[in-house]
Protein backbone atom coordinates (compact mmCIF):
# COMPACT_ATOMS: atom_id res chain seq x y z
CA UNK A 1 0.00 0.00 0.00
CA UNK A 2 2.80 2.42 0.90
CA UNK A 3 4.09 1.91 -2.61
CA UNK A 4 0.76 2.75 -4.39
CA UNK A 5 0.65 5.87 -2.00
CA UNK A 6 3.89 7.35 -2.92
CA UNK A 7 3.27 6.56 -6.53
CA UNK A 8 -0.29 8.87 -6.56
CA UNK A 9 1.66 11.39 -4.40
CA UNK A 10 4.42 11.63 -7.26
CA UNK A 11 2.08 11.95 -9.85
CA UNK A 12 -0.55 14.54 -8.29
CA UNK A 13 2.65 16.57 -7.45
CA UNK A 14 3.54 15.98 -11.18
CA UNK A 15 0.41 17.40 -12.46
CA UNK A 16 0.37 20.03 -10.10
CA UNK A 17 3.07 21.43 -11.57
CA UNK A 18 2.53 21.16 -15.34
CA UNK A 19 2.06 25.24 -16.54
CA UNK A 20 -0.74 25.41 -18.82
CA UNK A 21 -0.03 26.33 -22.50
CA UNK A 22 -1.71 29.82 -23.83
CA UNK A 23 -1.44 30.58 -27.19
CA UNK A 24 1.31 33.72 -27.93
CA UNK A 25 -0.63 36.75 -28.95
CA UNK A 26 1.24 39.59 -31.30
CA UNK A 27 0.41 42.82 -32.51
CA UNK A 28 1.91 45.06 -34.68
CA UNK A 29 2.77 48.60 -35.09
CA UNK A 30 4.12 51.15 -37.76
CA UNK A 31 7.79 53.08 -37.56
CA UNK A 32 7.40 55.68 -40.16
CA UNK A 33 10.95 56.63 -41.79
CA UNK A 34 11.92 59.95 -43.48
CA UNK A 35 14.22 62.24 -44.30
CA UNK A 36 14.07 65.42 -46.67
CA UNK A 37 16.94 65.67 -49.28
CA UNK A 38 17.75 69.56 -50.04
CA UNK A 39 19.38 71.05 -53.38
CA UNK A 40 23.22 71.59 -51.78
CA UNK A 41 26.52 71.62 -53.08
CA UNK A 42 29.32 71.53 -50.53
CA UNK A 43 33.11 70.82 -51.13
CA UNK A 44 34.80 67.74 -50.66
CA UNK A 45 36.58 68.65 -47.66
CA UNK A 46 37.46 64.45 -46.96
CA UNK A 47 38.96 64.07 -49.74
CA UNK A 48 42.90 62.77 -49.02
CA UNK A 49 44.75 64.96 -51.38
CA UNK A 50 43.57 68.34 -51.13
CA UNK A 51 41.17 68.62 -47.94
CA UNK A 52 38.69 70.46 -50.18
CA UNK A 53 41.04 72.72 -52.46
CA UNK A 54 42.93 71.70 -55.30
CA UNK A 55 46.83 71.52 -56.43
CA UNK A 56 48.32 72.80 -59.71
CA UNK A 57 51.76 72.35 -59.45
CA UNK A 58 54.20 72.68 -62.65
CA UNK A 59 56.79 71.47 -61.02
CA UNK A 60 60.54 72.62 -61.79
CA UNK A 61 60.56 74.46 -64.50
CA UNK A 62 64.22 75.43 -66.25
CA UNK A 63 62.83 76.47 -69.40
CA UNK A 64 59.79 78.20 -71.37
CA UNK A 65 61.21 77.77 -75.09
CA UNK A 66 58.28 75.89 -75.42
CA UNK A 67 55.04 76.01 -73.22
CA UNK A 68 55.10 74.42 -69.89
CA UNK A 69 51.82 72.40 -68.97
CA UNK A 70 50.23 71.26 -65.65
CA UNK A 71 47.08 69.80 -65.20
CA UNK A 72 44.97 68.00 -62.26
CA UNK A 73 44.77 64.85 -63.95
CA UNK A 74 48.30 63.69 -63.66
CA UNK A 75 49.76 62.08 -60.72
CA UNK A 76 50.63 64.31 -57.79
CA UNK A 77 47.76 66.87 -58.76
CA UNK A 78 44.28 67.12 -58.01
CA UNK A 79 41.60 68.98 -59.16
CA UNK A 80 38.66 70.68 -56.68
CA UNK A 81 36.54 67.74 -55.52
CA UNK A 82 32.47 68.91 -55.22
CA UNK A 83 29.85 67.03 -53.79
CA UNK A 84 25.63 68.01 -54.79
CA UNK A 85 22.64 66.57 -54.56
CA UNK A 86 21.31 64.32 -57.37
CA UNK A 87 19.99 66.57 -60.38
CA UNK A 88 21.21 69.99 -58.56
CA UNK A 89 22.37 71.98 -61.50
CA UNK A 90 25.69 73.98 -60.61
CA UNK A 91 27.77 76.78 -62.05
CA UNK A 92 31.64 77.09 -61.48
CA UNK A 93 33.85 79.67 -61.90
CA UNK A 94 37.26 81.18 -61.01
CA UNK A 95 39.12 84.60 -59.87
CA UNK A 96 42.28 85.58 -61.42
CA UNK A 97 44.57 84.46 -58.66
CA UNK A 98 45.52 86.79 -55.86
CA UNK A 99 48.45 87.97 -58.15
CA UNK A 100 46.79 88.57 -60.88
CA UNK A 101 47.97 91.70 -63.14
CA UNK A 102 46.27 93.33 -66.65
CA UNK A 103 44.26 90.39 -67.04
CA UNK A 104 47.31 87.60 -66.22
CA UNK A 105 47.17 85.05 -64.05
CA UNK A 106 50.70 85.24 -61.91
CA UNK A 107 52.23 83.14 -59.57
CA UNK A 108 54.57 85.11 -57.43
CA UNK A 109 57.77 84.48 -56.17
CA UNK A 110 61.46 85.91 -54.33
CA UNK A 111 61.05 89.60 -54.41
CA UNK A 112 57.73 89.60 -55.77
CA UNK A 113 58.84 88.24 -59.02
CA UNK A 114 56.04 87.25 -61.21
CA UNK A 115 55.45 84.44 -63.55
CA UNK A 116 52.73 84.48 -65.44
CA UNK A 117 50.03 81.22 -66.48
CA UNK A 118 46.78 80.49 -68.09
CA UNK A 119 43.85 77.75 -66.84
CA UNK A 120 41.72 76.26 -69.24
CA UNK A 121 38.91 74.05 -69.21
CA UNK A 122 40.37 71.11 -71.04
CA UNK A 123 43.89 69.57 -72.24
CA UNK A 124 43.99 71.33 -75.86
CA UNK A 125 43.97 74.52 -73.81
CA UNK A 126 42.21 76.28 -76.46
CA UNK A 127 39.40 77.62 -73.93
CA UNK A 128 40.34 79.75 -71.16
CA UNK A 129 38.85 78.99 -67.54
CA UNK A 130 35.70 81.55 -66.94
CA UNK A 131 36.38 84.24 -64.38
CA UNK A 132 32.92 85.74 -64.11
CA UNK A 133 29.53 84.00 -63.27
CA UNK A 134 28.17 85.10 -66.77
CA UNK A 135 30.79 82.39 -68.49
CA UNK A 136 30.92 80.06 -65.90
CA UNK A 137 30.71 76.21 -67.07
CA UNK A 138 27.61 74.33 -66.27
CA UNK A 139 27.51 70.76 -64.49
CA UNK A 140 24.59 68.74 -62.73
CA UNK A 141 25.16 66.99 -59.44
CA UNK A 142 25.12 63.41 -59.25
CA UNK A 143 24.69 63.13 -55.48
CA UNK A 144 28.51 61.89 -55.55
CA UNK A 145 32.02 63.48 -55.88
CA UNK A 146 32.91 65.21 -58.85
CA UNK A 147 36.38 66.72 -59.60
CA UNK A 148 36.63 69.41 -61.60
CA UNK A 149 39.98 69.49 -63.69
CA UNK A 150 42.25 71.96 -64.45
CA UNK A 151 44.41 72.42 -67.20
CA UNK A 152 47.43 75.31 -66.76
CA UNK A 153 50.65 76.29 -68.69
CA UNK A 154 53.33 79.13 -68.91
CA UNK A 155 53.18 80.19 -72.18
CA UNK A 156 56.07 79.90 -74.01
CA UNK A 157 58.47 82.63 -74.47
CA UNK A 158 58.10 83.59 -71.02
CA UNK A 159 61.05 85.24 -69.48
CA UNK A 160 62.33 83.33 -66.62
CA UNK A 161 62.02 84.98 -63.74
CA UNK A 162 65.19 84.49 -60.31
CA UNK A 163 65.55 80.94 -58.91
CA UNK A 164 62.79 80.06 -56.30
CA UNK A 165 59.24 79.03 -55.66
CA UNK A 166 56.51 80.65 -56.89
CA UNK A 167 52.54 80.46 -55.92
CA UNK A 168 49.31 81.94 -56.51
CA UNK A 169 45.57 81.20 -54.81
CA UNK A 170 42.74 81.04 -57.18
CA UNK A 171 39.33 81.04 -55.51
CA UNK A 172 36.58 78.73 -57.38
CA UNK A 173 33.27 79.81 -56.84
CA UNK A 174 30.22 77.10 -57.06
CA UNK A 175 27.06 78.69 -57.79
CA UNK A 176 23.96 76.86 -57.39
Amino acid sequence: MRKTTLSLGLGLLASALVIPAFAATTINGNLTVQATVVSTCTLNTAAAAGAGNGLLNFGQVTSTIGAVNADTTTAGNYGLSVVCSNLTPYTVFANSGANASGGQNNMKGPGAALLPYNLYTSSARTTAFPITSGAALSFTGNGTSQTIPFYGQIPAGTTLPAAGAYIDTVVLSITY
